[in-house]
């Protein structure tokens, strides 16, 4: 508790953490709001997994989250990791390239010329036979949506057209108040680990 000889009554509550650390310190948040009404919770890049869509609007009373860019981790929950095996199941049976070239090349631009058209698919799949269910839309589980906490700022990279005089662009990042909901996908990029 507060050390009330030490002139701390009147001290306020500030709970802060990155990544799982930031999923921790906004649970403990709605665990410590009795106490400290007035506590205030950051959470950088906290994890997409974490509340209750009722959870979630009620802790924007308190918590303020920050997300960079394509971060991966805003973006991880059951559900959306679902979706993403959908897509990428998609992908691997519609094409005839290497699925080591496909899922090592996920965080590259991938040529639309390499993908295949709709007439290779018809053949490619007439040809194969798969060991993994073909009927992607049967989900591994009855998850619930779950999202991060809290009022989301997201820090946007914006790529100006214009070059520096060192012949370099000068990027610059802007913030934007975001929708939880929003962060409901993974996005393949380069970017997505280096942004956390």
């Amino acid at each position: 508790g507060r050390d009330l000889g030490k002139g701390t009554k009147h001290y306020g509550l500030i709970v802060v953490g990155h990544s799982l650390g930031a999923g921790t310190a906004a649970i403990l948040s709605f665990l410590l709001r009795p106490q400290y009404p007035t506590l205030q919770c950051y959470a950088y890049s906290p994890p997409g997994g974490l509340l209750s869509c009722d959870a979630m609007e009620y802790s924007k009373e308190f918590v303020t989250s920050v997300i960079l860019g394509k971060d991966l981790v805003p973006r991880l929950g059951l559900s959306q990791l679902e979706v993403f095996r959908r897509h990428l199941l998609d992908v691997l049976q519609k094409s005839n390239k290497p699925k080591w070239r496909i899922i090592m090349g996920g965080t590259k631009c991938i040529p639309k010329s390499e993908l295949p058209d709709d007439e290779e698919v018809t053949h490619v799949q007439s040809n194969r036979q798969w060991t993994y269910p073909s009927d992607l839309t049967i989900a591994l589980s009855a998850s619930v949506p779950l999202y991060p906490p809290g009022r989301i700022i997201h820090v946007v990279h914006n790529h100006p057209e214009e070059k520096c005089c060192c012949g370099q662009e000068e990027s610059t990042y802007y913030a934007i108040w975001s929708d939880n909901k929003t962060l409901d996908e993974v996005i393949i990029s380069a970017a997505m680990l280096n942004e956390h």
